[in-house]
């Protein structure tokens, strides 16, 4: 026999290591959280008749761009690092964009509190959360949450023209600000 057949443990040792590593009560819960969540918000906007039959593309597309800088903006920006420092610990070697901080998960939380540190701390995990929490209030309350994912889209659409610009630019028309001269007080 060959491969996976020849060692039917193989599969095993490798799942019992990863699942060591991991906090997998805490990411039930966290599973359990979001299904209710999400539940309770479909069921109320079942309620006020609001399940969809379609969604017009431009909604979508801004809803999906908003659902991404909303994430980022959860899991990546300093201005929200008081609402992960709980879970997180900063990489202070770690190169990151402007505006951002790379973070890992604090191990000394316990599982859920591990787990939450790993949804912040993973943009595509909490794509998940963010693109439901903006469905939810598309279905609930269209108008207010559309104004919302289009601040968002409109905030993605700043950030890749200051990235673009700080290219083309170079670190003199980056947005960043020089040092002062040595010894003037002044740049």
């Amino acid at each position: 026999m060959h491969g996976r057949a020849s060692h039917p443990d193989a599969a095993e040792r490798v799942s019992r290591g990863f699942d060591a590593e991991r906090p997998l009560a805490g990411y039930a819960a966290l599973a359990g959280a979001y299904a209710v969540l999400l539940t309770g918000g479909l069921a109320a906007a079942r309620r006020q008749g609001g399940l969809l039959e379609e969604l017009p593309p431009a909604d979508l597309a801004v809803l999906t761009v908003g659902a991404h800088r909303l994430s980022r903006t959860l899991s990546r920006e300093k201005v929200t690092r008081p609402l992960r420092r709980p879970f997180t610990v900063v990489r202070e070697d770690a190169a990151a964009p402007p505006a951002e901080l790379d973070e890992r998960t604090r191990t000394d939380r316990g599982t859920v509190g591990r787990a939450i540190g790993d949804l912040l701390t993973c943009t595509l995990c909490l794509d998940q959360w963010t693109a439901s929490a903006l469905l939810t209030g598309y279905l609930v309350a269209p108008r207010v949450t559309r104004t919302l994912a289009v601040l968002l889209t409109m905030r993605a659409g700043a950030d890749a023209l200051q990235l673009a610009h700080g290219r083309l630019a170079g670190p003199a028309g980056a947005g960043v600000s020089p040092a002062p001269a040595a010894g003037t007080g002044v740049a």
